[in-house]
């Protein structure tokens, strides 16, 4: 087994990072996609757990809409599912995905050496478009609320307050 995986680990890292560096953007599978999440997010919306797994979020993450740590709405978030296109999703990844900041990290026998010659092949000159910049999570004291979160339709529903 440990032949194995050092043998398939480069072949491994090559078709990986050939999906993440030239990903086919098919327009049937992106329908798909969003389509699988927005039914998710529908059939949640009931769910007591996921209200008060939402109602949580949202107070302790007090970000206005449009900020990346912004927590939506199930209503905001079929919203935006709705709302993007491919080719927000083709210019997001050309403007954010790249190796400039990457880490790579292996676990298991393999040849250090091959490793990392394939690594800075793979990596080497791909860069982002844009320069990384880490979001600091900035406290905020938070009021005490009581919350009732109403699911009357669920079997063993209780108020969470």
């Amino acid at each position: 087994m440990v032949a194995s995986f050092s043998h398939d680990l480069v072949p491994a890292l090559r078709l990986a990072l050939e999906m993440l560096k030239e990903p086919a953007f098919s327009e049937s599978d992106f329908d798909q996609v969003r389509t699988q999440r927005i039914a998710a997010i529908e059939e949640n919306r009931s769910e007591p757990s996921a209200l008060a797994a939402e109602a949580l979020a949202r107070r302790m993450s007090p970000y206005p809409r449009g900020d990346a740590r912004y927590v939506g709405t199930a209503e905001e978030q079929i919203e935006d599912l709705k709302n993007v296109t491919l080719d927000d999703v083709r210019k997001f990844h050309s403007q954010f995905y790249g190796a400039s900041h990457a880490e790579l990290v292996v676990l298991g026998q393999c040849d250090p050496a091959q490793v990392q010659k394939a690594a800075a092949e793979l990596l080497g000159n791909w860069g982002s478009a844009s320069r990384h910049v880490r979001l600091a999570a900035v406290y905020s004291k938070v009021e005490p609320v009581n919350l009732k979160i109403e699911t009357p339709d669920k079997q063993n529903a209780r108020s969470l307050s």
